[in-house]
């Protein structure tokens, strides 16, 4: 039983240390920082982590059962494309970052001529009075109170 213990904590240990390597966590985090809800980001990551344990299980199993041997052009071929996605989402990683100094250095920069100019008019008991506001898909640029 202590045997069969260890190799079980063993190999979570090992797993932890391959979970927290660069690629994987470069990997998780460009994915999982898109989404804005907590929640949805952590399925997210949970669906990545139980897709890559299924994987490794069904590898793992048939070189172990069934004795498969992956030829080293395949394994090769294999973190080559490893690498090409990391590059990938290192790209992605490097256009919200960009995304996002734009935004945070002039967020309230001149609208576009097609931005969407909204007004509606509402009351507090007898004070009636108009809003206008001019949007973009971003942010409100401008909000006037017209006098009653």
């Amino acid at each position: 039983m202590i045997g069969l213990l260890s190799i079980i904590a063993l190999g979570f240990f090992l797993g932890m240390r391959h979970a927290t390597d660069p690629d994987h966590v470069i990997a998780v985090s460009t994915i999982v920082g898109r989404h804005r809800s907590i929640t949805h980001a952590a399925i997210i990551g949970a669906l990545w982590g139980v897709g890559h344990t299924v994987t490794i299980l069904a590898v793992g199993s048939g070189i172990v059962v069934f004795g498969w041997v992956i030829p080293a052009r395949i394994g090769l071929s294999m973190e080559f494309s490893v690498g090409l996605m990391l590059i990938l989402l290192g790209i992605f990683n490097l256009s919200g970052l960009w995304q996002w100094m734009t935004n945070a250095a002039a967020p309230y920069a001149l609208p576009p001529q097609s931005a969407t100019i909204h007004s509606h008019v509402h009351a507090h008991g007898d004070y009636v009075h108009t809003h206008r506001t001019r949007t973009t898909p971003k942010c409100i640029l401008t909000i006037r109170h017209a006098p009653p």
